[in-house]
């Protein structure tokens, strides 16, 4: 009988066993604390600091920065997760100057422009890498080049040698006054162009996509640059053509969904940079750190600059530069050539804005 009462004692401890596995199984684990981020679930998800204590706040030093690429620290030259597309003259300088603070954050070493260029993309993926500041694995780098926004090979080189889960951020202002302050920063750099051979350009295939090639008709003034002899807009000309948002931003929702897209105001960003940031540290899913008492309005400048750490810190001279009088009639006929594309900017993204 000794071996019978063995066998049934053995049955019940199996039987416990299993009875405590299962209910193992089926018991909640312990939740751990999740870190402070704050995720969006849309680009226009809203957010307000006061769901956040102060304590939740990233400081500036949170983050040691990363001396040089080194496998035991992790520190090394990563692709980004996110990229500022454009577009020119619409505060993506502004925008990547605040983001650069952020102590989760990494940029890129100036504009790559590897995507619109087909001789840096000859050049390969290492390359564009090593454009790339370089970061911890808890970090996100972040690369801006405003060319993007209009060139018709960037989105799918993104999405093809990157990843398709890239995070695209978009600046737009009022297409006629981009058009007026890139006259200006094109004359401040380079001096005037003269006239365009439109036969050349016609027989190079550029004529119709100036921001692949980048066609600038840069004359003495602005009206003589974007209208013909006739009055009819030139919309070949570089400065109208990135102006036609709609057209640019079609190429972006064909490969990109529209909620990996950030499409902000200029206005929004130097007039409530902290809105802003907040907005796309929610839409990046980055730990909180923007502050109000991080923003420093410059009087004699006339836009904010950034302080988290005793220094102020200002964009460069050259911005803020000033701009040409422009007649009423030219700035109404661009209004007038502008507004099929703006209406149609405000259905493809269901988005308003504020020129429109």
């Amino acid at each position: 009988m000794m071996w019978l009462k063995r066998i049934l004692f053995s049955s019940g401890v199996l039987a416990c066993v299993v009875f405590f596995y299962h209910w193992s199984l089926l018991s909640p684990l312990p939740v751990q604390e999740s870190p402070p981020f704050y995720r969006a679930t849309s680009p226009t998800g809203s957010w307000s600091p006061s769901q956040h204590p102060p304590d939740t706040y990233m400081n500036i030093d949170d983050f040691i920065p990363c001396q040089s690429e080194a496998k035991t620290t992790g520190c090394q030259r990563r692709l980004p997760g996110a990229i500022l597309v454009g577009a020119k003259k619409c505060g993506t300088g502004s925008l990547l100057h605040f983001l650069k603070f952020h102590p989760a954050v990494t940029v890129s070493n100036g504009e790559v422009h590897f995507f619109d260029r087909p001789s840096n993309l000859r050049r390969g993926i290492e390359w564009y890498r090593g454009e790339m500041g370089i970061s911890r694995p808890d970090q996100l780098t972040i690369e801006k080049t405003p060319r993007y926004l209009v060139s018709s090979i960037a989105p799918r080189g993104i999405r093809d040698r990157i990843s398709p889960k890239t995070k695209i951020l978009v600046v737009l202002r009022d297409p006629v006054e981009r058009a007026i302050s890139d006259y200006a920063h094109e004359v401040d750099l380079f001096g005037i162009s003269g006239s365009v051979d439109i036969d050349m350009a016609n027989k190079s295939g550029r004529l119709w996509s100036p921001t692949d090639g980048a066609i600038y008709e840069i004359q003495s003034t602005f009206e003589q640059s974007v209208l013909n002899d006739e009055g009819h807009v030139k919309k070949w000309n570089a400065l109208v053509n990135v102006g036609m948002y709609s057209v640019h931003m079609q190429m972006w929702l064909d490969v990109f969904p529209r909620d990996q897209i950030l499409v902000l105001e200029a206005k929004d960003v130097t007039t409530e940079p902290l809105h802003t940031m907040i907005k796309i540290q929610s839409f990046l899913g980055l730990p909180l750190f923007y502050q109000k008492k991080y923003f420093q309005m410059n009087p004699q400048r006339g836009f904010y600059c950034f302080n988290a750490s005793g220094e102020l810190s200002c964009l460069g001279k050259r911005k803020g530069r000033e701009h040409p009088d422009v007649d009423e009639d030219v700035i109404r006929a661009l209004r007038d050539f502008y507004d099929p594309y703006n209406q149609r900017l405000v259905e493809m993204l269901h988005q308003n804005f504020s020129w429109i």
